[in-house]
């Protein structure tokens, strides 16, 4: 029976990386350990959540989700991934031989999410379970490599926005980062909660962000944070960082 262990329901619709989305579950088939990189924040975790329901039905033993975000000891990262796959520590065994011993015949994706700081335990467990596993295959996030023995890596961007000089409003709806502002919790793009089209004003230039009058989280490419100008009621100006 094909089993989702933990994986993290999506809030809202999931918005572009269709290519990225594709690719990355070919990259999964094709290798026992991808590894997506990229800055914090740029979207590796959502993307191997997707990915990973996508191909949970290609292994027997289905997928799993470790998350590493809250583990903080090195010595903690075997038990995440012993809970995580239902597999304890006996009494006379060390877990990670317990693990390799138990995860042997399964065939099984193994999910270890925020992996950046703990990469060398992670590199050693995931390079030890491989060798031990050959039906275990590894997705991992990190913001650097794990580099181990046949991992492939893809390196996940953030979305497009829209060109400085877009004059056309479709051209700026149509970019993935525009999709994304207009999608809200439980929502498909383009459509408000009760189902009807909903338009939004947006920006002729990237670079010159006008905001409206709805709150954005929108973040201009190679600038980290926003900040909401204090206006008049109606204005629509917001200002950079």
């Amino acid at each position: 029976m094909t089993t989702q262990s933990g994986l993290p329901a999506g809030v809202s619709a999931f918005v572009g990386r269709e290519r990225e989305r594709a690719t990355v579950a070919d990259l999964v088939a094709a290798a026992r350990v991808v590894t997506l990189t990229g800055s914090g924040g740029c979207g590796k975790t959502r993307l191997a959540a997707e990915v990973a329901r996508d191909v949970a039905a290609r292994f027997a033993d289905g997928a799993c989700w470790v998350d590493l975000q809250a583990v903080n000891e090195p010595g903690l990262v075997a038990p995440a991934i012993g809970g995580a796959v239902g597999i304890h520590e006996r009494p006379g065994q060390a877990l990670t031989d317990t693990l390799a011993e138990q995860l042997h015949p399964r065939h099984l994706l193994v999910v270890l999410d925020n992996c950046e700081h703990l990469v060398e335990v992670c590199a050693e467990l995931v390079g030890e379970f491989s060798a031990a596993c050959p039906r275990l295959h590894v997705l991992a996030t990190s913001r650097v490599p794990l580099v181990v023995e046949g991992e492939a890596t893809f390196e996940v961007a953030g979305l497009p926005v829209p060109e400085a000089n877009a004059e056309s409003g479709g051209t700026v709806a149509a970019a993935d980062a525009a999709r994304l502002f207009e999608v809200g919790p439980g929502r498909s793009p383009g459509t408000s909660g009760s189902g009807t089209t909903t338009r939004r004003p947006w920006p002729r230039s990237a670079d010159t962000w006008t905001e409206s009058r709805w709150r954005s989280n929108w973040r201009r490419r190679g600038c980290g944070c926003w900040r909401r100008a204090r206006s008049r009621p109606g204005s629509r100006t917001g200002s950079r960082c």
